[in-house]
Parts: C-alpha cells; structure tokens; sequence
C-alpha cells in the first residue's frame, strides 16, 4: 500500500510547538541544577535532536527569520561540581629522635614530650683512721623522670629519686626514695616566664649546674651547705636581653621536699640571680666571660642549725647546736665567676651567710660563714666549654669523637684542680656561747670551725652519655677532729682526711 507523507498543517506545528515548549520547560527543571545550560543552547539541543523544527527553533527563540539555525552541535556545558564537605583537619604527625635521650615530638614541634634519667655509680675509698670512715660502693643517684612542652608554652618536668640519701658518719643511712624535681613552667614570653613547684632556687653557679656536669663528682662545700639547692615556691626568670640572665623566688626556706609547717612564723625567703655572660653580648663563640651574683633572705625557724661535711663525702666536721630562742634571721650573698677560653676554663665562687637572732637567755648573736671554692679545668682533647654554656650555666660537654671499642674515636679528656675554703670561726669550739656554739654530736666527738680542702680530678667523657670520673682529694682541718662511731663504739682522731673517689656515670 502507498502511503503519502503527511503535510504539515498549522494543528500538527501548534501540536510540535507545544512539545518543544514542554520540553523546554522540562529539561529546564530537571538539568537546572546539575547543568548550567542556557534557554538558548536547550532550544539547539532540541532542534538538532529534531524535536522541533527550523521554524519553531525560530520562534522559540524570538529572532524570527533572522535567526539562523544552528549548524553544529553545541558544546556541552561543564557540570557544576557538587558541594564537598571541608575534611576535618588532621592530628599532627608525631616524630621520634635521639637527643641526647629519645624524644617525641609533633611535627609543627609545639608539643614534645622525652624520658630523662641517670645513675651514678660511686667507690669511696678512705686512708683516715678506720672508725671515721668505711670504704663504700654506693648508688649515688639513680634518677627518672620526664619532661616535655604542650602547646608551644606550657612546659614540666619531674623527676624521682630512687637511689636514696646517705647519712653522715653515725648516723641511719636512708634507702627511702624521693621526688627530686617537680615543675611546670609557663613560657609566654622569653623575657620573663614563670615556674611553679619544686625547683633549684636561682642561687650559686655550680649549685644551678646539674651535677651530671658538675667539673667534680660532688660540688665544693661552698654551694653545697650555703647554697639552699631545690625547695618549693615560685619563680620569674628569664633572658631580658643576649647574654643576660635573671631569676626571682619565693619559696619555702625549708630545702626540697619540705613544706613551711611553722605556724607562727613565715618560713620564706626570696631568692634572687643575676648572671650576665659578656663574650656572648660581644658575640665571641669561643669564649666565655661570665659574672653573677646572687642573694636569699628569709627566716629559720626555731631550732635550726647548719651543718658543712668534706668534699668526698666523709664525716661531718662541723655541727653546732641549734639555735635556741625565738626564730633566725639568715641572709647570703653569692659572687660566680668564670672565665672560658677554647679548652680551659676557671671557675670560682665566694658565699657569705649570716645567721642574726636572739637566744632564749635574751642575749643577741650575729654569726657568719665564709666559703669560697676556685678550680681550673682542661679538656686535654680540645673540646671548647663555650660550646657547652646555655642559659647562664656549663651543661653537656660532646666529645670531637665519640670512643668506640672498635676503633675510631678516644672521647673526651678533662683534667681539674680544685681548692675549697670553710671558715666557721665566727662559731666558738665551746658549749657556752649562748646556744650557738659547736657541740658534741653522735658523730663527732671534737669538732673544727675551719676546714681547707684540695681535690685533683680526671674525667672521661666517652660520649655525651656516658662518663667517668676519677679523683683525689684532701681535706685539712684547723683543729684535729675526734670521731666515736661503731658497734662496738670506737674512736679515732685526725687533723685531715683523705680518700679516693670514682664514679661511673650514664644519662639521658
């Protein structure tokens, strides 16, 4: 059968045109919101596809005649990329590294947290008279802790003690363990920060230097008996300018682990330090021209009493009765010095205490201490100690090589000499001197006021970590010294003591 097309009449184009309308509308709506495609590039789709014709196509897009039809196929309009969530920022990655101990640390480095630790491993070795001093391995110091900052200005630190004190000659040695160090500090500013908790107070060059880098095993009688050491309280200190340093406390005037239990007297003090290093004002890194000094004022409560024990930690030769009456007014002042040039470097302080009040017989008493100390040291293998000064202190001392038993490295050499001086003779050897003379104690039988003593010291530094320590020392007394100690009790005299120390350190 022949079939005739069909002619286009004015129904079937109205029918047409409202299709293209329809779907105009229709693609309008539906590809809105995914396409950004304009009226006129929907008509060309259409028209192209054939949906309507080159007279509709006209129509609809309002050119009439004029209009041309479109040759070619559009180009696609680009799709809209659909809305994507900010993902959520990610935890900082931690890193791991060795210094000197291991630490972690994020990566912006805000946020750092490290284990810290040492063990001293100690021989004394005395040749005064047997009763006064037994030969002795001993655990000096076996420390742990952990130290670290959190969001880039609040740091800590604490540390234990787990090796125990050691009492004088005489009396019940201590195996307890104690907290040594516990503090946080609050860093906003490098000029002036804060410390809370338990701390050294800022007193003393050798007292501030952590006996890890102490040039000898155990500090000089000058720091360690008037020197007060750690003690609780708060701080502000910092670095004003290069080269300067500075620290202000108020503290307990009771020592570490002490808290003020006088309840009618304020036992505080303030404690301050002031330390400037010219050569690094000046800008010389081989050098170090360091001069402080510092001052403590407070108040003793009733009964107190100072004591002094020789350098290598043999007897106590000083122990005057405790004061009597009310409370005791102790004021010090401290001068440091120390002058550093490549591998040498001397090193000396003077501390001054006087101890002011009134006995319970109403009579008034004005008693001082003068102690001073003064070595030179050497780093026979060429270390420089300005490569070791930070903060107004010596610190680790890193050998040019480390020794390896394989060969290779020697580590590190240092030769020291020290003097020290003890001059208590403001303190009368006798009973009579209104309850602040020297007196007959478990330990000591005849005491002295006045000791002098000299110490030669051998240090090698094998690595940053590891040392040890070799030294000998004399120590004189200005009157001979009786000692009654034993069981069965026994006594012996001497007019000096010596002995030979070593230690075996490691820290991290």
């Amino acid at each position: 059968m022949h079939r005739f097309p069909l002619r286009s009449t004015p129904i079937t184009r109205l029918s047409t045109f409202a299709r293209g309308l329809t779907l105009v509308g229709i693609l309008s709506l539906v590809h809105g919101p995914a396409y950004a495609v304009s009226a006129d590039e929907l008509l060309q789709i259409l028209y192209k596809k054939g949906v309507i014709t080159e007279e509709e196509y006209k129509i609809l897009s309002g050119a009439g005649d004029k209009a041309a039809a479109p040759t070619a196929e559009p180009q696609a309009a680009a799709p809209i990329a659909p809305a994507v969530k900010p993902e959520a920022k990610a935890a900082p990655q931690v890193n791991t590294s060795f210094k000197d101990g291991f630490v972690w640390e994020t990566q912006d480095k805000q946020n750092s947290i490290a284990l810290s630790g040492r063990i001293q491993f100690d021989y004394r070795k005395y040749s005064s008279p047997d009763p006064i001093n037994a030969d002795t391995f001993d655990i000096r110091r076996a420390y742990l802790g952990a130290r670290g900052k959190f969001w880039d200005h609040y740091e800590f630190q604490v540390v234990g003690d787990f090796g125990g004190l050691s009492g004088p000659v005489g009396t019940t040695t201590s195996s307890q363990s104690h907290l040594d160090e516990a503090y946080f500090n609050v860093a906003w500013w490098k000029q002036a920060r804060f410390r809370f908790g338990q701390f050294d107070m800022p007193f003393s060059l050798e007292t501030l230097m952590s006996d890890r880098f102490t040039d000898f095993m155990e500090r000089s009688m000058a720091s360690t008996f008037l020197a007060q050491g750690k003690g609780r309280g708060v701080m502000l200190y910092g670095v004003p300018t290069t080269g300067l340093y500075y620290g202000l406390a108020y503290a307990n005037n009771a020592g570490k682990n002490t808290n003020d239990t006088a309840q009618t007297v304020d036992g505080k003090q303030i404690t301050g330090r002031l330390a400037a290093n010219f050569a690094e004002m000046f800008g010389q890194s081989q050098a170090v021209y360091h001069l402080g000094g510092a001052f403590a004022d407070g108040t003793l409560p009733p009964a107190a009493a100072p004591s002094a024990r020789t350098d290598a930690r043999g007897f106590t030769f000083f122990s005057p009765t405790a004061f009597t009456g009310g409370t005791t007014d102790r004021k010090r002042l401290g001068l440091e010095s120390a002058v550093a040039y490549g591998p040498f470097k001397f090193q000396g302080e003077y501390i001054r205490a006087k101890f002011a009040g009134t006995s319970t017989g109403g009579i008034n008493y004005d008693k001082a201490i003068n102690s001073y100390y003064a070595d030179l040291n050497w780093l026979i293998t060429g270390e420089r100690y300005a490569d070791a000064y930070s903060g107004g202190l010596f610190a680790r001392i890193k050998p040019k090589s480390n020794f390896s038993p394989t060969g290779g490295g020697t580590g590190a050499l240092e030769l020291s000499l020290r003097y020290s001086k003890w001059d208590a003779s403001d303190f009368p050897l006798s009973t009579t001197d209104n309850g602040t003379g020297v007196v007959i104690t478990s330990a000591t039988t005849a005491p002295t006021n006045e000791a002098k003593s000299y110490a030669l010291g051998l240090k090698w530094i094998v690595n940053p970590n590891t040392r040890f320590l070799l030294h000998f020392i004399k120590t004189d007394f200005a009157t001979p010294v009786t000692v009654t100690s034993g069981a069965p009790a026994s006594t012996a005299s001497t007019s000096s003591e010596r002995a030979i120390t070593a230690r075996g350190q490691f820290d991290f």
